[in-house]
Formats: C-alpha cells, structure tokens, sequence
C-alpha cells in the first residue's frame, strides 16, 4: 500500500469520522492487500497528518495473531531514521478494528518515478537515492527489524525535489505473516515474489541479509528500469532464479565496476555471501562518492 502517493477519491462512510477517538479521517489514499489507507489529523492540538491504515479484522483473528501484532508494531515503532516513514501509534477501534498509524509522506514511490522518467535513473542519482535506501535499512535492522518486502512501491522520494527517501511499511510482512501466506494463494502477496529472497522464496528463515538481497534487486530497477520477475507467482520466480537470475548484464554500459560488484555481491544465493550488513553497504556506496 503506497503511502502519499495518489488519491483514489470516492466516497466512503469513514470520511469525516473520528476514528479510535483520535483521528479525523480526511480522504482515501489507497487499498491493499491487508486493508485501507486514509489520510487524517490527530484530533490533538498538534493536528498531525498520519496515513491511517485499517487492516481487515480477519487477519488477526486469534489471540496469537493479536499478540504478534503487537509485539511486531512495538518492534517497528522503535525505528528511528529520517529514511523510515515512522510508525507513531498503533491499536484497535472501539469496534475492533485493527489499526496503524504512520507518518505521512507525500511524493512518490520509485515505480512511479521510473514511469514518469521513461527510463532508469542516472548513476549519480541511483547512487544517492540507494545511499539512503541502505541508511534506512541499517537503522531498522540495528533493532532487529527485517523489513521483508522491500520494491519499488515501498519506498517514495519526498515531494520537493531533493530526492529525500523513505522506506514504507518496515515489518507489516513480519506483523502478519499468516495473512501473507492466505494471500499469497490468492495472487498477492505481501512479501512481493519479484523481490524475494531465494531463502525467503523457499520458507526459509531470514535476517537482514534477505534484504539486501531484495536490496540488490532494487538497485538493478533502478539502473535498468527492468524489473527480473514483476508480476511473477512464487513458482516462477522460483524456476526463473534457477534457470535465468537477475543478469548484470543488463546494467548500462560504463556503469561503476565498484557499483556493479555491490550489486553482484548483494545478490549472491548464499545470504553468507552477500555483504555482512547494510553499514557495509552503505560503506560501499559512500566510497563511491554517494551523499
């Protein structure tokens, strides 16, 4: 679900309405797969803009399910980074509706902006752009956070022209991971296939390494405007990885050699084989003259 992005219009029963006592909602942003996106203002004396996502009440049908929404929303609530979109409250309605509540960001996701260029990025801008992206994903697993469904549509480039990037959605795939699977059988999913880890294809367990292996994925988008396995089921990707992976030989000609090797080294199979981290990654990237 895109956050600040387009407004979809239409009317709504909620519009108007304070919901959960504390939050006017203004206007729809968007749908997904776990529920609605609203734009509202706290009722506080601040008045602060959130996106207000309302997921579906079945996706947390049992005490365990709850219980792992909360423990997960906690865990996401303690990223701090002026790369992540925050997560600022998080709850249930007086009717039960489950709820987060994250900062709202206008601009727009990578996939639009790749759209509206008609092409990939430039180099020096890629490299800014993904600088940041590995920024915010170093914040996020330094508290244990792994974000699980990092593409093009879950990070957005500030309105205002500067290129300022935030990460959306950091742990939603990990709060409600039954609900990913339920979906997944249905043709959307929550961990995106296209950018999927081999371990995460497979059920394996991950760390931060899945990442950046999704990480690396991302960087080819932005370098190519080609997407490997866009739209692809599971089993696809799948055979896809073992018949015909993600190519470096789609990068531009004259791309950095440095450049190329993080991406190659990002999407190595192996996680032991990737970089340790994103520090390194963002090590890496700085070198390469990346604000």
């Amino acid at each position: 679900m895109e956050i600040g992005s387009r407004d979809t219009g239409g009317s709504d029963a909620l519009l108007g309405e304070v919901f959960a006592g504390c939050y006017r909602v203004r206007r729809k942003l968007g749908r997904g797969g776990m529920g609605e996106v609203y734009l509202a203002e706290k009722t506080t004396a601040e008045g602060r803009l959130v996106a207000l996502k309302l997921l579906h009440r079945e996706l947390l049908a049992d005490l365990k399910m709850m219980a792992r929404f909360q423990r997960e929303a906690r865990a996401a609530a303690r990223i701090v980074h002026d790369n992540v979109t925050a997560l600022i409250d998080f709850g249930h309605s007086e009717l039960g509706v489950p709820y987060l509540a994250m900062e709202y960001v206008e601009g727009e996701t990578l996939s639009q902006v790749i759209e509206r260029e008609g092409g990939p990025l430039p180099e020096r801008r890629a490299l800014r752009v993904l600088a940041q992206i590995a920024a915010g994903l170093a914040a996020a697993h330094d508290v244990g956070v792994v974000h699980r469904d990092l593409k093009p549509s879950n990070v957005m480039l500030c309105a205002g022209g500067d290129d300022v990037v935030k990460i959306l959605d950091f742990g939603l795939a990990k709060i409600l991971p039954e609900a990913s699977m339920m979906l997944s059988t249905v043709g959307s999913v929550l961990g995106t296939p296209g950018y999927m880890s081999p371990e995460q294809l497979v059920g394996d367990a991950l760390d931060a390494r899945s990442d950046l292996y999704s990480f690396g994925l991302l960087a080819l988008y932005l370098l190519t405007a080609r997407a490997p396995y866009e739209g692809a089921s599971l089993e696809r990707v799948a055979r896809q990885l073992e018949t015909a992976p993600a190519s470096l030989q789609w990068l531009p000609e004259g791309t950095d050699a440095v450049l190329r090797g993080l991406v190659e080294d990002c999407l190595q199979r192996s996680p032991a084989d990737r970089p340790n981290d994103a520090h390194a990654v963002v090590s890496r990237l700085r070198a390469l003259g990346a604000a």
